[in-house]
């Protein structure tokens, strides 16, 4: 057959030129990963199991996902993942994978030429430690079992990843557009997370 064709293409075309030679045929799956095909890896980190402290839902959300699962291929090495939020993210927390620098964007110019990097207003972050993107930060790249204290109690998708935190600090959408051009073009980001809104209603 063509090399073109797909599999189901050659499945139709193998039957109808060779049925008179071929009694039948099946076409089978292998499936790219079964969940029973390895262990699940499970964190150790204080606050990742339900009710460890008593009390607390633990961290659900990667279970629902199946990050146990898919930590077995990758925690995000080599990968930088840049995080875009208008609260910034505290670079001292001690539970952040490796960060790559950290910029803010305030009030920027418009956005550059494509293909060209914008310019950056300020190094730094400035960001209080309890803060929206600082939350964001630990669901993406808190490190895996480093450490019983609270501050080290989570791990984060891409445990193992590099950390590049863009503060968009006005939510202009013109800051939104430099951090996104910054992150692909100077930070070379694999992957960029922005999460925007201002409000949210608890889980019932």
């Amino acid at each position: 057959g063509s090399a073109q064709d797909t599999v189901f293409q050659a499945h139709g075309r193998l039957w109808e030129e060779h049925r008179t030679l071929v009694e039948t045929v099946v076409l089978d799956f292998m499936p790219i990963l079964s969940p029973n095909a390895v262990p699940p890896v499970v964190p150790t980190d204080e606050h990742y199991a339900a009710d460890n402290p008593p009390g607390e839902f633990g961290q659900w959300n990667m279970k629902l996902i199946g990050a146990e699962e898919a930590w077995d291929l990758s925690k995000g090495t080599d990968v930088i993942v840049a995080l875009i939020d208008p609260e910034g993210v505290d670079t001292s927390h001690g539970d952040l994978s490796p960060i790559q620098g950290g910029v803010t964007f305030n009030h920027p110019p418009p956005l550059p030429a494509a293909g060209q990097a914008p310019t950056v207003f300020d190094t730094g972050q400035n960001t209080p430690a309890f803060s929206h993107g600082t939350g964001c930060a630990g669901i993406l790249a808190a490190r895996m079992n480093n450490g019983p204290n609270e501050e080290k109690g989570v791990a984060g998708l891409a445990c193992e990843c590099t950390l590049l935190p863009i503060r968009a600090k006005n939510r202009m959408p013109t800051e939104w557009g430099a951090g996104i051009a910054y992150a692909a073009i100077t930070g070379r980001a694999q992957v960029i997370s922005m999460s925007f809104g201002e409000s949210y209603a608890p889980l019932k």
